[in-house]
């Protein structure tokens, strides 16, 4: 589908379709070709100009970024993200790049300005109502004042989060709290507690699979247990071993899958160039063709119009040289009664050499749309009458202007309904 796309001129889907792309090598682990998917869609995006567009995939490229552990990187995509949402004002995509950007930042020790993003996100949120996303935000939140040592302050935010996780039966969030809990009671000292919320984590975290958070619980389980059950720690500890040999064997088969895909993808884009060069000198002659054509039946309507013209213009001399033979037998007839009829009639034909003569080249939508302006309507009137853009009727008045030698709407009507009295 994508090689199609790409020689198609629907950028729009292309760009949609490589986002989703980008979200599965993601979700797959395949995370370079994950961020080639975005980076291409990004490009995109940048060409159409949407700004809204283009702050998504600039928020993508950061995630993409912060697994791949280019903090720096990360931080200016994020940055530039926040700079568009900003502008657009959209408080619901504004907090998703406030909550990314304090992500980020609590990587690079920038403990602060992640407190200050957290805390304006969650703010959007929750006057915003967005239940869930504001319990995501809490956790942000809390995970930041950990850094900074305010667990005070964090950890009735982890509990908010995880009655909402709770209800919503979102494991892999509350699993996250929990571990972020069992993290806040294990450095006051209570180790018991922290190892009840480390073991419910735990429990969570086995249901989802995620192996990442799997491993650091048994190495906190391992760290709090060390005193008082030393048997339980070890254990823990050689959990957290075998998953690491776990993570690390799939990292590997995920690199040969993304090696694969790769090659794949080459060999199509190969495959699809191979096949439009085939096609290359079909596609000039037709090309070709189809100009020579054009050009052709612009010949044959310029010719056309131009007899058209010469006729028009022959018909318009012979009467007026009849008129003029008119005029020089009313100079030698007596005045009376004929030479007034004789008039008239001249007068009569003056009028439809008038009505006849071209109108100074104006189209039949440039005549519309002066005959609307001489009822009175304004331009969004024209536009709603005719069901053309705003736009279009501005383009129309320039040019009727322009041909009329006229500079303004009053001197059109003034000149319309001269032509009128004629």
């Amino acid at each position: 589908m994508l090689p199609d796309l790409r020689t198609s001129d629907d950028s729009e889907t292309l760009a949609d379709c490589l986002s989703m792309l980008a979200i599965s090598y993601n979700r797959l682990g395949a995370f370079n070709l994950a961020l080639e998917a975005q980076q291409e869609c990004y490009e995109l995006d940048l060409k159409s100009g949407d700004p809204a567009n283009i702050s998504s995939s600039l928020n993508n490229l950061a995630g993409i970024y912060l697994t791949l552990e280019n903090y720096d990187e990360a931080e200016r995509l994020i940055r530039e993200a926040i700079s568009y949402e900003e502008k657009l004002g959209e408080s619901a995509a504004l907090a998703v790049r406030y909550g990314m950007a304090c992500d980020i930042l609590l990587k690079k020790e920038k403990i602060d300005e992640a407190i200050s993003y957290a805390e304006k996100a969650l703010k959007m949120d929750e006057e915003a109502g967005r239940t869930a996303q504001a319990a995501v935000r809490k956790s942000q939140l809390a995970e930041a004042y950990i850094e900074a040592g305010r667990l005070q302050e964090a950890e009735p935010l982890l509990n908010e989060a995880s009655a909402i996780f709770s209800a919503m039966n979102n494991l892999h969030s509350l699993s996250v709290c929990k571990h972020q809990i069992g993290i806040i009671q294990a450095k006051r000292g209570d180790f018991s507690a922290s190892a009840h919320s480390l073991r419910e984590a735990l429990t969570l975290t086995r249901q989802t699979g995620n192996l990442l958070l799997q491993r650091n619980i048994s190495q906190e389980l391992g760290v709090v247990l060390k005193d008082t059950d030393p048997r339980s720690a070890i254990a823990y500890l050689q959990d957290a071993v075998a998953l690491t040999d776990s993570i690390y064997n799939q990292e590997s088969a995920r690199r040969m899958a993304e090696l694969r895909i790769s090659s794949q993808i080459q060999e199509k884009e190969q495959e699809l160039a191979n096949k439009e060069k085939e096609i290359g000198n079909r596609r000039i002659w037709l090309i070709l063709l189809t100009l020579a054509v054009v050009l052709l039946a612009a010949l044959l309507v310029l010719s056309h119009r131009a007899l058209s013209l010469r006729k028009k213009n022959e018909e318009m001399m012979k009467k007026a040289n009849d008129i003029k033979d008119k005029l020089l037998l009313l100079g030698n007839t007596p005045h009376g009664e004929s030479e007034n009829e004789d008039i008239a009639s001249m007068i009569d034909t003056l009028k439809d050499l008038g009505s006849n003569a071209p109108d100074k080249a104006l189209t039949s939508r440039e005549m519309d749309i002066a005959r609307l302006c001489c009822e009175g309507l304004q331009n969004k009137e024209i536009a709603d009458r005719l069901n053309i853009s705003t736009r279009t009727v501005e383009t129309h008045k320039n040019n009727i202007f322009r041909k009329l030698e006229i500079n303004s709407t009053a001197e059109l009507v003034s000149l319309m309904e001269k032509r009128k009295n004629l």
